[in-house]
C-alpha cells in the first residue's frame, strides 16, 4: 500500500489514451503533484486502509489525469460556435488551471465528501467522489471565464504568473 505520494512513479498507464501532445505535460503536472505537493495529502486521512488494500493517496495521480482532461483535452460545448469571444473564453478557462490550487482544492473536498456516498454499496465511492469534485471544480472554472473582457483577464493571469516567477 502506498505509504506517500512521493513514492509514486508516473507509469505508463497514468499516461494511456492520452493524446501524444498532451503525454509530456501531464507527465510533468503528474511529477510535480508527487514531488513538490506530496504535503498536502499526507496526514493520516489519505494512508488509511479501507479494507481494499488501497487508500485514497492511490486516487490522486488518476485524479489529476481527469482535471487535465477534463480541461486541456474534451472540447466543452459552452465554447462553440468558435468565434472569437468564445475561443478567447476558451483560453482563459485553459489559463485558470492552476496545480496547486487544484490539488488544494481536492484536498479539502475529499475530507469533506469522502463518505456522501457510502449509502450506494455497489459503486466505487472513492472513485465517483473524485469524479464529482473535478467536475465541480471544471464547472467553477467555467463559471469563472465568462467574463465581459477575456482578453484583460487573460492579459492579468499572465502578467500575475510572470511577477511570481
Amino acid at each position: 500500500m502506498i505509504k506517500s505520494l512521493k513514492e509514486i512513479e508516473v507509469l505508463e498507464y497514468f499516461l494511456s489514451g492520452i493524446p501524444r501532445d498532451h503525454v509530456t505535460q501531464l507527465e510533468i503536472l503528474m511529477k510535480k503533484t508527487c514531488n513538490d505537493y506530496h504535503y498536502l495529502f499526507s496526514d493520516d486521512f489519505y494512508l488509511k486502509d479501507d479494507g481494499t488494500d488501497s487508500n485514497y493517496l492511490s486516487y490522486i495521480l488518476p485524479a489529476v489525469r481527469r482535471v487535465y482532461v477534463e480541461i486541456f483535452i474534451k472540447e466543452k460545448e459552452i465554447f462553440k460556435p468558435k468565434h472569437e469571444m468564445n475561443q478567447k473564453c476558451e483560453q482563459l478557462f485553459k489559463l485558470l488551471f492552476d496545480l496547486e490550487e487544484f490539488l488544494k482544492y481536492l484536498s479539502e473536498k475529499l475530507k469533506n465528501n469522502y463518505d456522501k456516498l457510502d449509502d450506494l454499496e455497489f459503486l466505487d465511492s472513492k472513485a465517483e467522489i473524485l469524479y464529482l469534485i473535478v467536475q465541480n471544480y471544471v464547472s467553477g472554472l467555467l463559471k469563472k471565464c465568462r467574463v465581459p473582457n477575456p482578453t484583460e483577464e487573460i492579459r492579468n493571469i499572465k502578467l500575475e504568473r510572470d511577477l511570481k516567477i
